[in-house]
């Protein structure tokens, strides 16, 4: 049971960790699309 638990745990840190990556990439593409835009006009 022990063993469950920890697994289940490292899971949701990878899933955190996989939730913040893709919030940060979000981040990132939306800044790179902003400065071609305010580029654009």
């Amino acid at each position: 049971m022990i063993l469950k638990f920890k697994l289940s745990r490292s899971n949701l840190a990878g899933l955190f960790a996989a939730r913040r990556s893709n919030l940060a990439r979000f981040r990132s593409n939306l800044s790179f699309y902003s400065l071609n835009l305010s580029s654009c006009f």
